[in-house]
């Protein structure tokens, strides 16, 4: 606040960020460095916070020693869940909290100098809305005078829009009129293959057993929460029932949780994916299995494909991984660099394993019926992952966007790639 320090930052990977205080004579001087995660640092009132992991499973809100930025003065936030934003009021008399409670969020108001808890927002379930170039503390605002906060809430039934707080007015109405039908997902967990719980999200219609989704999320340093998801609305309507699985190496449930599917331990997670579908079914929740995800999700897609090939009927694979050492050769560097850190380096000993891991080497093991979506100009998964995947699985189809990246992000691009995506489905299941 005095000009006398600054705090800089430096990503190594998705899950693991270094700090400095930077003096102006140019000294640095790590900050926390035995944390996995600083993030979110602000000076208020001449103290020094930031979220960080230090000796702790969970992200929290913790005050550093400015002199020995090693040190930590107090905890104000140490729960088993993370802190995933910090907002000081313009004064500096509050703070806003934002805490992941599993599948929604808890936006929380403190005093800033005891750490004490004011006031909790009264929202409908749902999450600070957030995407993959912003973190959750960019769409909180104070009000000048720091009375009125301000946040882009969305829920599983409407997208986001910007809610006053305390009184939780809102401010915009992006869908128009409220929308009808929409499914608020119970949270579930099933055991996997060596007792591991793993936590989901389960969107279930009214009625008896029916077809399923098992929606991967990407990453793998994700997490599928209750924010607004239009294609599981689209597949609830459709008369499915969604099971979003937050497998080993999701985030949001400690940091050991988020290990398990490191490197060598990558299949565990593909295990678990297979578990979800087999929970479905011996609950009697589920007729029939599909498996769907985006990017990593796309790897995983495939990845239970052949892992269990009698298990799903049917796939949608979109901007999926289909064989790591093809994936890290044609990857842009930055994402080269950055991803050997989770999945291992294909050009030494991980190599092996990493091949072992690929789907498309054991592509014809694959009995359920297939269909790639990518994007032409992907720079993080080049558009030959889904080429080879399509060539390799006799029967499967391709839809090859030109005018995408990384996901399938223009509305008539959308309209028609998970229009096919549902009449495919249809058709391979008998149901069209």
């Amino acid at each position: 606040e005095d000009g006398a320090a600054a705090v800089v930052a430096r990503l190594r990977s998705p899950l693991r960020s270094e700090a400095f205080l930077l003096s102006p004579s140019g000294e640095l001087r790590p900050l926390l460095s035995r944390a996995r995660q600083v993030a979110d640092a602000c000076w208020v009132d001449g103290r020094l916070l930031a979220l960080a992991d230090p000796d702790r499973q969970f992200v929290g809100l913790v005050e550093v020693d400015p002199e020995d930025p090693e040190r930590i003065r107090r905890r104000l936030v140490d729960e088993d869940r993370d802190v995933e934003a910090v907002v000081p009021d313009p004064k500096g008399r509050r703070l806003a909290v934002v805490v992941n409670e599993g599948a929604f969020d808890s936006v929380r108001v403190l005093d800033s100098q005891t750490g004490e808890e004011e006031w909790r927002a009264r929202l409908p379930e749902g999450v600070v809305y957030s995407d993959n170039s912003t973190r959750p503390a960019q769409h909180l605002a104070w009000s000048p005078g720091g009375e009125r906060l301000f946040v882009a809430w969305e829920s599983p039934t409407a997208p986001a829009e910007i809610r006053e707080l305390p009184s939780a007015t809102t401010w915009t109405r992006a869908s128009g009129d409220p929308l009808q039908g929409l499914v608020t997902p119970a949270q579930v967990a099933y055991r996997s293959f060596d007792g591991l719980e793993a936590p989901a999200l389960h969107y279930r219609t009214a009625g008896g057993a029916r077809p399923a989704i098992v929606l991967f999320h990407g990453g793998p340093e994700g997490q599928s929460r209750g924010n607004f998801n239009p294609i599981v609305a689209m597949w609830n309507a459709a008369g499915f029932d969604v099971l979003a699985p937050n497998v080993r190496g999701s985030t949001g449930y400690g940091s050991r949780y988020d290990s398990l599917d490191d490197r060598e331990l990558r299949w565990d997670s593909v295990r678990d994916g297979c578990e979800a579908g087999r929970w479905l079914k011996a609950t009697g929740q589920a007729t029939q299995l599909v498996a769907m995800g985006g990017s990593y999700g796309g790897f995983m897609t495939l990845a239970v494909l052949v892992e269990d090939p009698a298990l799903w009927d049917a796939a949608v694979d979109v901007v999926g991984i289909a064989d790591w050492h093809s994936f890290f050769r044609n990857t842009s560097g930055w994402r080269r660099s950055l991803r050997t850190v989770e999945y291992g380096d294909p050009e030494g000993p991980d190599g092996e394993f990493l091949a072992r891991f690929s789907p498309l080497r054991r592509a014809h093991a694959i009995r359920a019926q297939l269909l790639v979506i990518h994007g032409r100009n992907d720079v993080r998964v080049p558009v030959g992952e889904a080429t080879q995947i399509q060539q390799a699985v006799p029967g499967s189809e391709l839809m090859i966007f030109d005018d995408e990246g990384h996901g399938i992000l223009r509305h008539a691009n959308r309209v028609r790639a998970y229009g096919r995506a549902l009449a495919f489905v249809r058709e391979r299941l008998g149901r069209a």
